[in-house]
């Protein structure tokens, strides 16, 4: 029997975890004004350290597929990310990053006519508006182009979330992680040269150690925790993983820097919780209940006896749960035959492939009822393999 992938999903989340623990990092340790290079300083070196470990090129063929994904995941993401960070509180450029689960459901939907479950997606709509109560104030800017930025990062990296699990590369995990950090990082290195200041002559320690954690820790780890979760959850639960980044973020400010969460954004932060944790075992669930279904009904396909077998087997346990549990509760039950079938399933509007097996009558006990009749020793009827 499959169990469900608790463990992975639970290994996937640490990566948005740690990328929450890097928000502190680049706003209280790292040079100000240097976003770009603190994208392209956490990529490049990551992507090389793997790329190098790894020990071999891509295959011709790979190539391509590979630098969308870069571009996608890392370029492309990282740079609009800081564009709406830079033009928006960022609290509302998480929120619209937030949409991110949604917009695989719809891909998923429309590319690969998998339906979503209601669930599922109520589950990431409550997510957003989650956010929205964490880390949105009255008073947030609407930047049309930083709104642009962010729903346009969101887009970038919910598509290549998508296209990661939907690619089959082959590729081993420290691989494919490898070579789209560093293809990313060469995306971002131009425009943290031309946009970005330059650092300084000199770093302070704690800045060469920010800027290390950035690499190591944010990038390195962060990242093949994420695509090796890409490689075993649906990309709806890895993304979803995703909302924990900027609630971890708010944790930590609240517990290292001493910033208020009032009683609105604890909501949010219950809510946000609330939704990753229900959307993760929706969608764990479901391929078990799926696998389960399928066994049953391949196993008595076209058999016509065995499915009325398994129909009264079925509804006599139920029927014997029924029972006890009435009795259970002080009222009197027993099971009932010798009934009009045909009359049943006019009362009760059966389908012709439904079979009224037994009636089970559940009531309080009258004065003078008989008592229990005799029964057979269990040795009679009841023998141990």
């Amino acid at each position: 029997m499959k169990k469900f992938p608790l463990a992975d999903t639970a290994i996937t989340a640490l990566a948005p975890v740690i990328w929450g623990s890097t928000y502190i990092v680049a706003t209280e340790i790292l040079p100000a004004g240097r976003p770009f290079t603190a994208a392209a300083v956490r990529a490049l070196p990551a992507g090389l350290l793997l790329v190098l470990f790894a020990g071999r090129m891509l295959a011709r063929h790979l190539w391509w597929r590979v630098a969308v994904l870069a571009a996608l995941n890392i370029g492309a993401f990282q740079a609009l990310l800081f564009v709406a960070a830079y033009r928006l509180p960022g609290g509302l450029a998480a929120v619209l990053g937030a949409i991110q689960p949604i917009v695989i459901m719809g891909l998923a939907w429309g590319w690969d006519g998998r339906r979503p479950q209601w669930a599922a997606l109520g589950a990431a709509a409550v997510g957003v508006a989650g956010m929205g109560a964490l880390l949105l104030s009255p008073s947030a800017r609407w930047d049309a182009l930083g709104v642009a930025a962010a729903l346009a990062g969101a887009l970038s990296m919910a598509v290549g979330t998508w296209l990661a699990r939907r690619w089959k590369t082959g590729l081993p995990v420290a691989e494919l992680a490898g070579w789209q950090l560093l293809l990313g990082g060469l995306m971002l290195t131009p425009l943290a040269l031309l946009a970005d200041p330059p650092l300084p002559a000199s770093l302070a320690i704690s800045e060469v150690l920010g800027y290390a954690y950035l690499t190591f820790v944010g990038a390195l780890v962060a990242y093949l925790l994420w695509f090796r979760g890409l490689s075993k959850l649906s990309p709806v639960a890895v993304s979803s993983l995703g909302l924990l980044s900027p609630a971890t973020a708010v944790v930590l400010g609240w517990i290292l820097l001493g910033q208020k969460l009032g009683g609105t954004a604890m909501i949010g932060l219950a809510v946000v919780l609330g939704s990753v944790l229900t959307l993760q075992l929706k969608l764990l669930i479901q391929p078990v209940v799926d696998s389960w279904s399928r066994m049953a009904q391949g196993s008595m396909d076209g058999d016509e006896r065995a499915q009325r077998d398994e129909a009264l087997r079925s509804a006599s346990l139920a029927a014997m749960t029924m029972i006890l549990a009435a009795e259970g509760m002080g009222l009197s039950s027993c099971a009932m035959t010798g009934f009009d079938a045909q009359a049943v399933h006019a009362a009760f509007g059966l389908d012709a492939n439904e079979v009224p097996v037994m009636l089970v009558a559940v009531g309080h006990a009258a004065q003078g009822n008989w008592p229990q009749k005799p029964r057979r020793p269990l040795g009679d009827v009841l023998r141990y393999a």
